[in-house]
């Protein structure tokens, strides 16, 4: 898997080459999104706008996560 491909496409990718790792993938992509205190479905539209999103200044104190948080509030 690319270092810079969208996790989700990546799994999916995989998942169709290899089916057991299908199981594996959703747990993690649960996992991922409950210690984020986000649904599976906001995981991916955050990992869809970090996609268009990137950073490409991190001097900002602010998270990934909290800018996406902005940005839909401001949508």
């Amino acid at each position: 898997m690319k270092h810079n491909q969208n996790p989700f496409q990546a799994f999916e990718s995989i998942g169709r080459k290899h089916t057991p790792f299908k199981h594996t993938a959703n747990l993690i992509i649960n996992h991922i999104a409950t210690i984020n205190g986000l649904t599976v479905e906001e995981l991916k539209a955050f990992v869809g706008w970090c996609e268009a999103n990137k950073r490409v200044n991190i001097s900002s104190s602010k998270t990934s996560l909290e800018l996406w948080g902005e940005a839909l509030r401001h949508s």
